[in-house]
Order: structure tokens, then C-alpha cells, then sequence
């Protein structure tokens, strides 16, 4: 039974990180003149009623999952940041995030069994899938964005974030600059992905 079920959220799981893919893909490699609208900054204080309905990568609200507590996720971008918009359950439990810069590429780690921070056991086997960064939130608070710099280690880095469960369209909001992504300038045809 158990390993019926553990199958059954892997492939889930799989299918999601996919799906993620697909779309990060389409957003980041989509000429601009091709886009319905243009990219924008957006307002980090936790509430998401700004983002705009093609930004909403993920709507998984109506899924019935008691494990899933992200119900949609947000995608955008301006000139100096990757934003992301996260709208999810508060339950007395923790929220991750984790973001694959260069997906497809050997670089990151998919085994943050062991990691000091954050450690909820991970392990990604999904293809390609090898996560250089993560955001974790416990129960509704600022969160904390890390680079992941081994499959033990993570540090704290700089990015803006804001949770506002009292808003239109709660949830948490976060920006990342580019440079923190890709210090050395943004590669041509890089694909980014996010579990």
C-alpha cells in the first residue's frame, strides 16, 4: 500500500515539476513582441491581486490533496528581478520552494537529505531537475531565500519577500535579483525551473 501510494505522489510529483518546466521555458524563451503582455515589476508586500491571470503558472486549488498546500503559483520578471508569487494554505506548517537556474545542466544537488537548513528530507529525481536555490516560510512568516552551495550546506542571500495572509489575494510574494541568480550576467537560453 505504501509503496503504491509513494509511486502515486512521485509521478505526481514528476508531472508537476514537468508541467513547471514547460512553462518557465515558454516565459523565459517567448520573444517579448510574442508575449499577450509586457513583463513588470512587481509591488513585494504579500498580496497577489497584481499579478496577472497569464502570470499564473500553477492553479491547483481544487485538487483535494491534504499534503498540498500551495493552491497557485506566479510567475514574472522585469528587467532586474525574477518574481514569484506563492498562494497557499497557512496550517502551522512550512512552505518550500526550490529553483533549478540552469535546468537540464549538471550543476546543482538532488540529494538535500542531509542539508542544514530546511532539511524536510528532498530528494529530486525528476530529470534535469537540480536545484541551485530554495525559499522556505514557516507558517505564514518572512521566509528565507538560500543558495544551495552543497548537498549539505545552504546560506542565506538577499532577496525581498513579504507574506500578507489579511490581503485580497494572500499569500507570499518574492523577488530575486538577477545578478543573485547569474552573478556572471544572464546566459542565452537559460531555462528555469521551480518545484
Amino acid at each position: 500500500m505504501s509503496s503504491n501510494l509513494d509511486f502515486a505522489l512521485g509521478k505526481r510529483m514528476l508531472s508537476l515539476c514537468c508541467f513547471l518546466f514547460f512553462i518557465f521555458n515558454l516565459l523565459f524563451l517567448m520573444p517579448p513582441q510574442a508575449e499577450c503582455a509586457p513583463y513588470h515589476r512587481i509591488d513585494i508586500d504579500g498580496n497577489l491581486d497584481e499579478w496577472a491571470a497569464g502570470e499564473k503558472i500553477v492553479n491547483d486549488i481544487h485538487d483535494g490533496e491534504v499534503m498540498n498546500r500551495i493552491d497557485a503559483l506566479y510567475v514574472t520578471w522585469d528587467a532586474d528581478n525574477l518574481y514569484i508569487g506563492v498562494n497557499y494554505k497557512l496550517d502551522g506548517c512550512g512552505m518550500l520552494l526550490y529553483l533549478d537556474k540552469d535546468y537540464g545542466s549538471s550543476e546543482g544537488f538532488n540529494d538535500l537529505t542531509k542539508i542544514d537548513t530546511w532539511n524536510k528530507g528532498a530528494k529530486f529525481s525528476a530529470g534535469g531537475f537540480l536545484p541551485d536555490f530554495m525559499y522556505g516560510s514557516w507558517d505564514g512568516d518572512a521566509g528565507g531565500f538560500y543558495q544551495i552551495t552543497s548537498s549539505l550546506t545552504a546560506s542565506g542571500i538577499s532577496a525581498n519577500s513579504k507574506t500578507d495572509f489579511s490581503s485580497n489575494v494572500p499569500g507570499t510574494e518574492i523577488s530575486v535579483r538577477w545578478d543573485t541568480l547569474f552573478p556572471f550576467g544572464f546566459p542565452t537560453g537559460a531555462k528555469i525551473a521551480v518545484f
